[in-house]
């Protein structure tokens, strides 16, 4: 019986067959040494692709009130992603900011999460301020005058002739 002695060799680790590898490509080399000191080598790649989309949630449509004596409202809302590999980025491709002052009436806002092999994956949602101040208003005094009896002509509440 021949024994054979398998060395394997990587740039960093080992990675064996039934191993979970890392997405992109890996690079795998093998000498084999029998017991005369022959060697022969091989090396392949294994390439994995990340086809997975990455997950996003927007809120559900927020609708406020404006704010006291504004035309506005300070809109808070939270969207959240997540991707089975590091590296993923979320944009804001539509609307306001977190936080900012959103006018009186409805903002879209859209969001775009780009994983590190370029899936991605959107979400969008709106935000309506509805003016609800009830709008204030200063009268004058009450007004009272007298006919000219010179002038048959009457004046109207602001003393003007009609």
């Amino acid at each position: 019986m021949t024994i054979v002695q398998v060395r394997i060799w990587r740039k960093r680790l080992v990675w064996r067959s039934g191993s979970s590898f890392p997405s992109g490509t890996t690079s795998n080399g093998f000498t084999v040494t029998d017991g005369s000191g022959n060697t022969a080598a091989c090396s392949f790649t294994v390439t994995v692709n990340d086809s997975e989309i990455p997950t996003i949630t927007c809120p559900a449509n927020v609708v406020v009130s404006n704010d006291p004596g504004q035309c506005a409202a300070i809109v808070t809302y939270s969207v959240t992603f997540n991707d089975n590999c590091a590296g993923a980025n979320l944009a804001q491709t539509a609307g306001l900011a977190s936080g900012s002052s959103f006018p009186s009436g409805t903002t879209a806002n859209s969001f775009t999460v780009t994983d590190g092999s370029g899936n991605t994956a959107t979400c969008s949602f709106t935000v309506t301020v509805n003016d609800t101040e009830i709008p204030a208003i200063t009268c004058p005094a009450n007004v009272v005058v007298s006919n000219d009896p010179a002038n048959a002509r009457d004046r109207d509440l602001f003393g003007q002739l009609q």
